[in-house]
């Protein structure tokens, strides 16, 4: 939608579609109230549907753009992608689009949203972040709300937490502190593609570019963006060092994956190599786990030992999810429209209060249709504004939100 096309996009969202659909009936049209007036609608492929709706009581009202899948429709799905296919990069949202496109032939990208927030300078995602079952970020931040896609794009919102544990054939249970970093020299670092070619892997002039994109894109004005500095770059390379020369020293244990990944799934992987420090090569369809000095004289696994790997969450732990997103507040719960902020954890007066661009997502009750909203920017001419969270709550709720 061209409120979001251009910015620099961390992870965003997509709905994609077979090239082969089917036809299916549309939904009828809502009905024109003075308070809900659809004035653009048309049909983006048998199965979804865009509107632009006109929402409010008063002399100014909010713009809403709003978009509809029926996931009933089995050629339609949703997928997130991360910038570069790296945890700290990003992109801008038509080249995301475009390479997806180039490398899926049979799937056509029909609309996306933009999806986390991200960490100034590091521009690693913050909250649960999964891209085709595998881990980006596992860490919830706060009590911020995820949403978590099983394998038909079924949508899960709640405050989920992950736990990552390996097993050993001899029945020995490892648990998984970080992944695709290592904040200090204890505990097990997970790591797969989206950590990077090699472990550790640091490459400073990237951080130094991304740094002034995000410069470039910055709209001071938005109390959700960080102001960026010089200073704060800087400490985030030192950081960003001190990390990789942490990692450097670590044994690591290369791994192969035997199946497909997926959180709530028990995954069959196998040794393929060990290394005591140094760097290490990326395996391909596979992850690199390291040690730190808490393990040195422990027994860990050797070479061809297989090795039984499970990312689980804390509800919901009998639906196998391949995609996922974090944010905050939860704007619908059980069909009341309450924003959730404060028991999230945002104080930010004007984050919650002010009339602001915002973009959400969200399903029904059923789980049957997920919904695209991004609400316009106030406009003097359009005699528009943008929303608050009790707003954007109220509008989740109109549009078919549970």
């Amino acid at each position: 939608m061209h409120i979001i096309e251009g910015k620099k996009i961390l992870i965003l969202i997509i709905f994609v579609i077979s090239i082969n659909t089917i036809s299916l009936n549309l939904h009828a049209k809502s009905p024109a109230t003075p308070t809900f007036l659809v004035i653009d609608e048309n049909e983006l492929t048998p199965g979804v549907t865009y509107r632009n709706i006109l929402i409010g009581k008063g002399k100014l009202k909010h713009s809403v753009h709003v978009v509809e899948a029926n996931l009933t429709n089995p050629f339609i799905s949703a997928a997130v992608l991360k910038a570069h296919n790296q945890v700290n990069e990003l992109e801008k949202l038509h080249e995301m689009i475009k390479k997806y496109d180039s490398l899926n032939k049979d799937c056509k990208t029909v609309v996306s949203i933009n999806a986390n927030f991200w960490r100034a300078y590091s521009n690693r995602p913050i909250g649960p972040t999964i891209v085709n079952g595998e881990i980006l970020e596992m860490i919830t931040h706060k009590q911020w709300t995820s949403g978590l896609f099983d394998k038909i794009s079924f949508l899960y919102i709640d405050t989920f937490f992950i736990q990552g544990t390996f097993k050993t054939q001899k029945n020995e249970v490892f648990e998984i502190g970080k992944v695709n970093r290592r904040m200090d020299s204890l505990g097990i670092s997970f790591y797969n593609k989206f950590g990077g070619d090699t472990i550790p892997y640091v490459q400073f002039s990237k951080l130094t570019k991304a740094f002034q994109l995000a410069i470039q894109d910055t709209v001071y004005d938005d109390s959700t963006e960080a102001k960026l500095d010089t200073a704060g770059l800087m400490d985030a390379i030192k950081t960003e060092q001190m990390e990789s020369n942490l990692e450097h020293l670590t044994k690591k244990i290369s791994i192969r994956y035997l199946d497909n990944p997926a959180v709530n799934k028990l995954m069959k992987c196998i040794v393929i190599a060990i290394n005591d420090t140094g760097c290490v090569k990326m395996p391909e369809n596979g992850a690199v786990i390291t040690f730190g000095d808490d393990y040195r004289n422990r027994l860990l696994p050797q070479i061809n030992d297989t090795l039984y790997l499970k990312f689980s969450t804390n509800i919901f732990d009998s639906v196998e999810f391949y995609n996922a997103v974090s944010g905050t507040p939860r704007l619908v719960r059980n069909g009341i429209a309450k924003h959730e902020a404060r028991e999230e954890g945002s104080r930010g007066r004007r984050f919650i209060n002010r009339t602001l661009p915002r973009t959400a997502i969200g399903t029904n009750q059923d789980k049957t249709k997920l919904f695209f909203v991004a609400v316009e920017p106030g406009s003097n001419w359009k005699r528009t504004i943008g929303a608050s969270l009790a707003q954007l709550a109220n509008i989740m709720k109109m549009v078919g939100c549970w």
